[in-house]
Protein backbone atom coordinates (compact mmCIF):
# COMPACT_ATOMS: atom_id res chain seq x y z
CA UNK A 1 0.00 0.00 0.00
CA UNK A 2 1.31 3.29 -0.87
CA UNK A 3 0.23 5.80 2.19
CA UNK A 4 0.83 8.38 0.05
CA UNK A 5 -1.46 7.62 -2.65
CA UNK A 6 -4.03 6.76 -0.28
CA UNK A 7 -3.50 10.40 1.31
CA UNK A 8 -4.06 11.90 -2.51
CA UNK A 9 -7.12 10.23 -2.41
CA UNK A 10 -8.34 11.07 0.80
CA UNK A 11 -7.14 14.61 -0.17
CA UNK A 12 -8.97 14.64 -3.57
CA UNK A 13 -12.19 13.46 -1.62
CA UNK A 14 -12.01 15.90 1.06
CA UNK A 15 -12.11 19.19 -1.81
CA UNK A 16 -15.25 17.74 -3.36
CA UNK A 17 -17.02 17.50 0.04
CA UNK A 18 -15.78 21.12 0.87
CA UNK A 19 -17.09 22.07 -2.55
CA UNK A 20 -20.43 19.82 -1.44
CA UNK A 21 -21.13 21.63 1.66
CA UNK A 22 -20.20 25.14 0.24
CA UNK A 23 -22.63 24.81 -2.19
CA UNK A 24 -25.25 22.81 -0.66
CA UNK A 25 -25.26 25.49 2.31
CA UNK A 26 -25.51 28.53 -0.25
CA UNK A 27 -28.33 26.95 -2.08
CA UNK A 28 -29.80 25.92 1.73
CA UNK A 29 -29.74 29.50 2.33
CA UNK A 30 -31.14 31.07 -0.82
CA UNK A 31 -33.91 28.18 -1.82
CA UNK A 32 -37.65 29.62 -1.28
CA UNK A 33 -39.61 25.91 -0.60
CA UNK A 34 -39.04 25.59 2.84
CA UNK A 35 -38.46 21.02 1.72
CA UNK A 36 -36.09 21.65 -0.79
CA UNK A 37 -33.95 24.18 1.69
CA UNK A 38 -34.60 22.20 4.52
CA UNK A 39 -33.01 18.71 2.18
CA UNK A 40 -30.27 21.14 0.85
CA UNK A 41 -29.31 22.26 4.30
CA UNK A 42 -29.23 18.11 5.45
CA UNK A 43 -27.02 17.21 2.51
CA UNK A 44 -24.47 20.39 3.70
CA UNK A 45 -24.33 19.13 6.86
CA UNK A 46 -23.29 15.37 6.22
CA UNK A 47 -20.99 17.49 3.40
CA UNK A 48 -19.04 19.33 5.85
CA UNK A 49 -19.13 16.17 8.67
CA UNK A 50 -17.57 13.94 6.01
CA UNK A 51 -14.96 16.71 4.68
CA UNK A 52 -13.90 16.83 8.30
CA UNK A 53 -13.48 13.34 8.75
CA UNK A 54 -11.37 12.75 5.59
CA UNK A 55 -9.33 16.09 6.83
CA UNK A 56 -8.63 14.03 10.22
CA UNK A 57 -8.09 10.86 8.68
CA UNK A 58 -5.35 12.25 6.35
CA UNK A 59 -4.01 14.19 9.50
CA UNK A 60 -4.13 10.63 11.21
CA UNK A 61 -1.89 9.17 8.18
CA UNK A 62 0.63 11.62 9.03
CA UNK A 63 0.15 14.43 6.15
CA UNK A 64 -2.53 17.49 6.24
CA UNK A 65 -5.09 18.33 3.78
CA UNK A 66 -4.01 20.74 1.38
CA UNK A 67 -4.39 21.55 -2.30
CA UNK A 68 -5.90 18.59 -5.03
CA UNK A 69 -6.11 18.31 -8.46
CA UNK A 70 -9.99 19.02 -8.98
CA UNK A 71 -9.38 22.89 -7.31
CA UNK A 72 -9.42 24.72 -10.03
CA UNK A 73 -12.65 22.89 -11.56
CA UNK A 74 -14.55 23.04 -8.34
CA UNK A 75 -13.80 26.82 -8.08
CA UNK A 76 -15.48 26.77 -11.40
CA UNK A 77 -18.15 24.21 -10.61
CA UNK A 78 -19.23 26.73 -7.21
CA UNK A 79 -19.33 29.97 -9.06
CA UNK A 80 -21.92 28.17 -11.75
CA UNK A 81 -23.55 26.73 -8.62
CA UNK A 82 -23.74 29.81 -6.36
CA UNK A 83 -25.00 31.61 -9.55
CA UNK A 84 -27.80 29.30 -10.31
CA UNK A 85 -31.12 30.38 -9.03
CA UNK A 86 -34.09 28.10 -9.71
CA UNK A 87 -34.51 25.02 -7.31
CA UNK A 88 -34.95 22.68 -10.90
CA UNK A 89 -31.69 23.90 -12.12
CA UNK A 90 -30.19 23.71 -8.87
CA UNK A 91 -30.96 19.88 -8.44
CA UNK A 92 -29.87 19.29 -12.08
CA UNK A 93 -26.68 20.73 -11.53
CA UNK A 94 -26.17 18.48 -8.69
CA UNK A 95 -27.39 15.59 -10.85
CA UNK A 96 -24.88 15.97 -13.92
CA UNK A 97 -22.28 16.24 -11.32
CA UNK A 98 -23.41 13.27 -10.14
CA UNK A 99 -23.68 11.76 -13.24
CA UNK A 100 -20.20 12.48 -14.67
CA UNK A 101 -21.91 15.21 -16.76
CA UNK A 102 -20.01 18.95 -17.48
CA UNK A 103 -16.36 20.22 -17.03
CA UNK A 104 -16.09 19.39 -12.87
CA UNK A 105 -17.21 16.36 -13.45
CA UNK A 106 -14.73 15.54 -16.41
CA UNK A 107 -11.90 17.04 -13.93
CA UNK A 108 -12.82 14.79 -10.87
CA UNK A 109 -12.89 11.62 -13.20
CA UNK A 110 -9.57 12.02 -14.17
CA UNK A 111 -8.32 12.23 -10.50
CA UNK A 112 -11.15 9.30 -9.75
CA UNK A 113 -8.30 6.71 -9.52
CA UNK A 114 -6.63 8.52 -6.77
CA UNK A 115 -10.15 8.09 -5.01
CA UNK A 116 -10.49 4.35 -5.54
CA UNK A 117 -7.34 4.01 -4.71
CA UNK A 118 -7.75 5.30 -0.99
CA UNK A 119 -10.89 2.44 -1.39
CA UNK A 120 -8.80 -0.03 -2.31
CA UNK A 121 -5.26 0.47 -0.50
CA UNK A 122 -6.28 2.19 2.37
CA UNK A 123 -5.95 1.02 6.19
CA UNK A 124 -8.92 -0.94 7.68
CA UNK A 125 -10.50 2.50 9.55
CA UNK A 126 -9.94 4.48 6.47
CA UNK A 127 -11.65 1.51 4.61
CA UNK A 128 -14.91 1.33 7.53
CA UNK A 129 -14.80 5.40 7.31
CA UNK A 130 -15.00 5.72 3.40
CA UNK A 131 -17.83 3.04 3.43
CA UNK A 132 -20.05 5.14 5.73
CA UNK A 133 -19.43 8.19 4.13
CA UNK A 134 -20.59 6.35 0.97
CA UNK A 135 -24.23 5.50 2.74
CA UNK A 136 -24.27 9.10 3.13
CA UNK A 137 -23.35 9.96 -0.04
CA UNK A 138 -26.47 7.37 -1.97
CA UNK A 139 -28.73 9.23 0.05
CA UNK A 140 -27.95 12.86 -1.06
CA UNK A 141 -28.05 11.51 -4.64
CA UNK A 142 -31.36 9.64 -4.14
CA UNK A 143 -33.05 12.82 -2.64
CA UNK A 144 -31.82 15.08 -4.90
CA UNK A 145 -32.70 12.67 -7.64
CA UNK A 146 -36.42 12.65 -6.26
CA UNK A 147 -36.94 15.92 -6.07
CA UNK A 148 -35.91 16.54 -9.32
CA UNK A 149 -39.11 14.15 -10.63
CA UNK A 150 -41.44 15.86 -8.32
CA UNK A 151 -43.84 17.83 -10.01
CA UNK A 152 -43.22 21.41 -9.46
CA UNK A 153 -45.41 23.25 -6.84
CA UNK A 154 -48.44 25.83 -8.03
Amino acid sequence: MSNEAVIEGLNIYRAVEACGERVMRHWAATTPEDDIRAGFAAIAEREGNHARLLAERIVALGAEPGPSCVDEALAGFISRAEATTGSKERLAEFGALVSGQGEAAAAMASCGQAIRTAVEQGDPETKAMLAAIFVDERLSIEWCAAQSKAPAAV
